[in-house]
């Protein structure tokens, strides 16, 4: 699905490492993340493929299991809504505030 994404945006992508998980750790959890409601996270404070000041390179997780019992669904629905958090995500992770996010999501 990213090879689909334009050129200049995979760019910016380039140092974002995409991973999946079945539900936010206790560390996240532990820092104000809601454990079952939560579908997506960019953990990074930059935006557009810049490191933290820390060196950390930004990371972007989907927790699978909560979009599974969001869309109640392993079809075609549960894929829809993982592409769907993606782009979300992605969208947040370029620096685009919430209404953007809102609109460009799909």
């Amino acid at each position: 699905m990213l090879a689909a994404l334009p050129c200049e945006v995979r760019s910016r992508l380039a140092g974002l490492s995409v991973t999946f998980e079945p539900k936010p750790s206790a560390a996240l959890v532990a820092s104000g993340i809601a454990a079952d409601r939560t579908l997506g996270l960019v953990t990074s404070t930059t935006s557009g493929g810049a490191k933290e000041a820390s060196g950390r390179q930004p990371q972007l997780i989907l927790f699978l299991e909560n979009i599974r019992e969001n869309v109640r669904s392993d079809g075609p629905e549960f894929r829809t809504q993982v592409r769907r958090t993606l782009l979300h995500e992605i969208h947040r992770y370029l620096g685009l505030d919430e209404d953007e996010v809102d609109q460009g999501g799909d």
